[in-house]
């Protein structure tokens, strides 16, 4: 697929909209949605993890990336993982979080631009012609057993005894646990309510803030 962008056509409205590449986008949606909340969020890192699939997009403009330019690009990045050896045993089976990472960009593009003549191009096809091969099932269950020597290797009443047993029970994220307010804990109503979730930032360790996930 050529990385150069194509002419734009000229019957479009010249404005930055018209010209704004998806290199651009994609350094403006780095400023505006993740590295100002930059912080140990999975979604976070998984986007800033896609740079390799999305740059031979990058010199498009944002008006030329049409359904098919993606169906090219999925059909290129898909020869590229099978020409590798022993795809047997490479981890790639699809380019779904891939797409979802571009779809989830285009859709804030078309909002924070209002730009009524960009259609967001990604489809549920494209996730077909991504596919490779079947996801391998990983049995995550632990036992009874396994669960008591993982509590009891975090130290006997330790804060991270603490953290982990309460995890368990409200049967949620670590960032829930962690976000545990004492007026949220209704022992009259034997209710537990989870409204806040504690952050943490990648640039400073052992720095984080708690936040209202309403």
């Amino acid at each position: 697929m050529s990385k150069e962008p194509k002419r734009i056509n000229k019957e479009l409205e010249f404005n930055g909209r018209n010209t704004i590449t998806f290199r651009e986008v994609w350094e403006l949606h780095k400023g505006k949605r993740l590295v100002p909340h930059e912080m140990a969020h999975s979604s976070i890192r998984v986007r800033l993890g896609k740079v390799e699939f999305l740059s031979p997009l990058f010199d498009y403009r944002m008006r030329e990336i049409t359904s098919r330019v993606i169906t090219e690009h999925i059909e290129s990045e898909r020869n590229k993982a099978l020409s590798m050896k022993d795809t047997k045993k490479s981890r790639r089976c699809n380019f779904k979080d891939d797409l979802k990472v571009l779809n989830a960009i285009f859709s804030w593009w078309r909002g924070y631009s209002d730009d009524e003549r960009f259609i967001n191009p990604i489809c549920k096809a494209h996730f077909t012609k991504g596919f490779i091969k079947e996801t391998h099932y990983k049995e995550l269950a632990m036992t009874k057993k396994e669960l008591l020597l993982f509590w009891e290797k975090l130290g006997d009443k330790t804060i991270w005894q603490d953290i982990a047993i309460t995890q368990f029970f409200l049967a949620g994220r670590i960032q829930e646990a962690l976000g545990l307010q004492s007026s949220r804990v209704l022992f009259e109503a034997d209710k537990i309510l989870v409204k806040e979730v504690a952050v943490f930032y990648h640039r400073f360790a052992g720095h984080g803030a708690v936040y209202d996930r309403t």
